[in-house]
């Protein structure tokens, strides 16, 4: 099955967290680059990796498998010997991320967080 293109269009810019005193992700900047996508994360200061995450590719994700318009994306980030996989979708205008955290050693976490475009 040849892959269609999904369009990410309507999320590029900053988002920034609606909640100021996260503990997780206070921002993030979405880009493309040559038609890739690419998401940019900066973690709040109390976030177990506080400031610039890096840039990584996004996954986005389409309503159906013949493309169109991107609904969500997934990416992951490895950070601190802590994978986080980041599964992102839009709702009312407000972007959704729930982020799974996974350290090498102890218990995993769940995140909600909700951004709005700057």
């Amino acid at each position: 099955m040849t892959k269609t293109k999904v369009d990410i269009s309507k999320f590029l810019g900053r988002w920034v967290n609606t909640y100021k005193e996260t503990k997780g992700i206070a921002s993030f900047e979405i880009s493309s680059q040559d038609g890739v996508p690419k998401f940019r994360a900066f973690g709040s200061q109390t976030s177990h990796a506080p400031g610039d995450w890096g840039e990584v590719e996004i996954i986005p994700l389409a309503a159906s498998p013949d493309g169109g318009v991107a609904k969500g994306f997934h990416i992951t980030y490895e950070i601190n010997q802590v994978k986080s996989l980041l599964a992102v979708n839009e709702n009312k205008g407000l972007l959704i991320i729930a982020i799974y955290f996974l350290p090498s050693e102890g218990n995993g976490y769940f995140s909600r967080e909700f951004f709005f475009l700057e």
